[in-house]
């Protein structure tokens, strides 16, 4: 996985490595690629225990070799260094499109 260029403040939330260490999509699960599989993270939003990642996922599908590329705003909550909350907002048509053979 791939990773955008994070500039968190030591200490937020912990550490960075929690806030980069999320991509789990239940919808796409093993189904894709990983060796073609990137998250851009364009902007951490930090309050509290609370952060906001936008970004932009890219996964090629395994069994039909279609891209699949969506925005996403991930709302991640931190206690004790661990996420113990995580939602996640993207495009569910464009997953569900390149899912389809």
């Amino acid at each position: 996985m791939g990773s955008g260029n994070l500039d968190v403040p030591a200490g937020s939330l912990g550490a960075a490595a929690v806030v980069c260490g999320i991509h789990s999509d239940p919808e796409v699960g093993d189904g894709v690629i990983a060796s073609l599989t990137s998250l851009i993270v364009d902007k951490v939003v930090i309050d509290g225990d609370d952060a906001v990642l936008f970004s932009s996922f890219s996964h090629t599908v395994a069994k039909n070799g279609k891209r699949l590329n969506t925005p996403a705003a991930l709302h991640l909550t931190i206690a004790n260094g661990q996420i113990v909350r995580m939602h996640l907002y993207e495009d569910t048509l464009a997953v569900h499109e390149a899912l389809s053979d």
